[in-house]
């Protein structure tokens, strides 16, 4: 397996990098600009190697209530309260990723979707016009759900048993797989997907590779979102779902540990990889 991580690297050219909220935030809310610092210099390393890649990241809902200083978790607050965090939040997360990258060189450019969005085909032709532009001038997009105008995404993760967007893990896919991706990197503060709950359960074991969605990893997929995370195990597993039947191999990472991004590109052992063929049923509820 360490051969077919090293083969997926090789062949890599273009990457969807999803950061999740509890990546890019510490436990009072505020941005962790240590971890973005981190994260930043990776995704420089690997565009200095040849490789494109697009940024979607969470965060702007928690940055906005470290600001005001709100606690609890995203989910409990009042449908208005959270896109008034997302606005106000919004401007701190691009305005920290843009100064560290510019720091390497680098341009960035603010993306802001949502799900209706991405489903007109119009709107999807002039989103991917955009991304080429971009990219073709080494412009490194950074996504984010537009949570300041958003309005169902926000009033559940969960709805009539579809998964949302999730702490945007659903909208990594369907980028990812929108663009030509070749690899879907997630970002999460868990070291990849276990055979239990590791805080629970002591003999529980990270897996290394997932060749198929079966009735076993359907049952793992029920965990609860973090402290500040909207999406949970469910929504990350859902996402490779939707990349891996579009060809897309994925992998669940830490996104706290230092380097990790780079140790990745270099074909080490990080996380749990979700190879891109034998997707099995739905997940189910």
């Amino acid at each position: 397996m360490v051969m077919e991580r090293a083969r997926l690297v090789r062949s890599c050219k273009r990457a969807v990098v999803k950061v999740g909220t509890a990546v890019v935030t510490k436990p009072s809310g505020s941005l962790d600009t240590s971890v973005i610092k981190g994260l930043v210099k990776d995704v420089s390393h690997a565009w200095d190697l040849g490789k494109e890649v697009i940024i979607v990241t969470s965060g702007a809902i928690s940055s906005g209530m470290g600001r005001l200083g709100l606690r609890g978790r995203p989910d409990e607050l009042p449908l208005n309260m959270k896109q008034a965090c997302a606005a106000i939040g919004q401007q701190e997360l691009m305005s920290i990723y843009g100064s560290y990258f510019a720091r390497h060189g680098k341009t960035t450019a603010q993306i802001l979707l949502t799900e209706e969005e991405l489903a007109d085909r119009t709107m999807y032709r002039n989103l991917w016009t955009t991304f080429r532009t971009l990219l073709a001038h080494q412009v490194i997009p950074i996504v984010n759900e537009n949570d300041a105008i958003a309005v169902h995404e926000l009033k559940s993760v969960h709805s009539n048993s579809m998964i949302r967007f999730g702490d945007n893990d659903r909208l990594s896919a369907l980028i990812a797989s929108k663009i030509g991706a070749d690899l879907l990197l997630i970002l999460s503060d868990v070291d990849g997907l276990y055979t239990g709950n590791p805080g629970e359960d002591k003999d529980a074991k990270l897996i290394d590779v997932v060749e198929a969605f079966t009735p076993f990893i359907r049952r793992l997929s029920k965990g609860r979102a973090g402290s500040k995370g909207r999406g949970g195990m469910r929504s990350k597993l859902e996402a490779a779902k939707i990349a891996v039947r579009s060809g897309i191999p994925v992998m669940i990472a830490n996104g706290k540990k230092p380097g990790v991004i780079q140790r990745i590109f270099e074909g080490k052992a990080e996380g749990t990889l979700f190879l891109a063929k034998g997707a099995g049923e739905r997940l189910g509820s």
